[in-house]
């Protein structure tokens, strides 16, 4: 398919606000700490609003779709960009699906940077009522992650990364702009999404 003018100048425009901020020095200086960039993030959700590309503007966001966002996650990745892009992007479409009041509030945070999500799946983790245990493996982000979206069997749920029950242990791995981290739960705390609510 081809873009719209609309999408090709939100694409140049991604691709020149990476190649401004996403520069080898700051990628390096994120690499040898956390392994992300907080102030390109900032920069990112907060000045250029594209955190919210695809969010509604009723939710906080520029009220677009996902081949505007493709086009600046496409621009991120070109550049390696040190951003928790994945997460953040998946909780918000969960937290959209989900259309529920308790998802407004997570979702500004969410669009404006101030807190950062981290995806976690396997098949080892069992819920029973609202509470969830077992292994989620390695997880991109875990470490600086405010909140978990945890998929398991179908469902999802969100959890809070500094509630009781969640461990969360660090991981040097070789793409440092990727950070891992072992995450576990015992009985930790849910949110229920979508259809498990």
């Amino acid at each position: 398919f081809a873009l719209s003018d609309e999408q090709r100048m939100i694409a140049d425009t991604a691709r020149e606000f990476f190649a401004e901020q996403a520069t080898s020095a700051r990628t390096r200086a994120a690499m040898a700490g956390d392994g992300i960039d907080r102030g390109l993030w900032a920069s990112f959700c907060g000045e250029m609003g594209f955190a919210g590309v695809f969010v509604p503007e009723h939710a906080g966001g520029v009220g677009l779709g996902m081949i505007e966002f493709a086009c600046v996650a496409e621009a991120a990745g070109g550049q390696v960009a040190a951003i928790p892009l994945l997460g953040s992007a998946m909780a918000l479409s969960a937290l959209l699906a989900d259309g529920g009041e308790q998802s407004a509030a997570q979702i500004e945070a969410l669009v404006a940077g101030s807190t950062i999500a981290a995806v976690a799946t396997s098949d080892q983790l069992t819920v029973s009522g609202e509470r969830l245990s077992g292994d989620a493996g390695l997880v991109a982000h875990g470490a600086i992650a405010d909140l978990l979206l945890v998929i398991a069997s179908g469902e999802a749920w969100l959890v809070r990364s500094s509630d009781a029950g969640v461990s969360i242990t660090p991981h040097g791995t070789i793409d440092q702009t990727r950070p891992l981290a072992t995450v576990r739960f015992e009985d930790a705390a849910v949110i229920p999404l979508g259809a498990n609510a």
